[in-house]
Parts: structure tokens; sequence; C-alpha cells
């Protein structure tokens, strides 16, 4: 039990009490996102900032209370507004890792098939440049642009990473919610 009389106790429990709080908030999250799919934007370079709103009871049973589309960003108190401004500046690194890891890959693509067309190759293989550009495109991280250890975002899906739907959601979801 991590909790006594309404308190919790000792760090050890705090810390797996923290944990197991935070495991279940991905897994709702990983919940919530997989049933909207079907209204989030899938394009490429595009992100939501969405905002979940939780609630823990007296037994510190953790409740979902809504998601918001577009939660508010702009806080009056010094405390939220430096939140406010983490958080912005996070997401910012991620999104910019994730470009320059894009621009790179886009660079080689250009340069392979401007090298092709100079050779002038009468077998041309447009549908591998097509694949090829379309690997270059996809939105993942090349290791000399990832996000540093103090990025306050945690991944919870990532599509980029697999075909397979279970695994995308980075063992977030059981298995029984794929029906596997």
């Amino acid at each position: 039990m991590y909790y006594k009389q309404g308190r919790l106790v000792g760090e050890e429990e705090k810390r797996a009490f923290l944990e197991n709080l935070r495991h279940k908030f991905k897994t709702a999250i990983a919940h919530i996102i997989r049933m909207s799919q079907s209204v989030l934007e899938k394009r490429s370079g595009s992100y939501r900032v969405m905002g979940f709103d939780f609630m823990l009871d007296q037994n510190l049973n953790l409740w979902f209370i809504e998601a918001n589309n577009a939660p508010q960003m702009s806080q009056t108190e010094k405390y939220r507004r430096q939140f406010t401004e983490i958080l912005i500046r996070d997401a910012l690194e991620i999104e910019f890792a994730l470009l320059r890891s894009r621009m790179k890959r886009v660079r080689e693509f250009v340069q392979i098939a401007a090298e092709e067309y100079r050779m002038k190759l009468e077998d041309w293989d447009k549908e591998a440049l097509r694949e090829m550009f379309k690997e270059a495109n996809k939105e993942k991280w090349e290791p000399e642009f990832q996000v540093s250890s103090t990025n306050t975002w945690e991944k919870i899906i990532d599509f980029s990473l697999s075909e397979n739907e279970e695994s995308a959601y980075l063992g977030n979801l059981d298995q029984s919610c794929f029906g596997v």
C-alpha cells in the first residue's frame, strides 16, 4: 500500500506510486488516442498539443475526466507561465529535430536522384525513387538529431517504428486491446 490514512508514506513508496500513476496516464492516453484516430490528422510534420484532465479519488484511483483538443496555453501565474514556456520549448525541440532529420534524408535522396538523372539511365526506376522519397520523408529521428535528455515530453505512440499497430503503442496497451 502506498498510502496510509490518505497520505503517501516513504520515499520508495512515493516513487513506486508515481511510476505506477505515470504508467496509468500513458495507458489511458494511448487508449484515448487509439479511439480517436479517425479524427486525428495523420500528416507528416503536423502535431497537436492536447490536454487530458484526470483526477484521483480518495483511494488514489485514476479517473479520466476529459480531453481538450486545444488546451488553454496563456497563463497569468508565474509557475504556470514557466511550465507553458517549457512545454512549448520542448515541443519545438522535437519538431526541429524531426525536421532536420527529414531534411538530411531528403538531401541524400536528391543527390541519388540527380546522379541517376545525370547518368540518364534508360531503365530509370521511378517506383524505386518514389519508395526512397517516401522513406526519406518519414517522421523519424536520425542519430545526430536526437532530442535532449532534459526534454519533458514522453513518447507514447510511434507509428514510424513499425507498420504493426500493437508495437507502435510502445507497450502502453495490453495485447488484448488489439484482438490478438
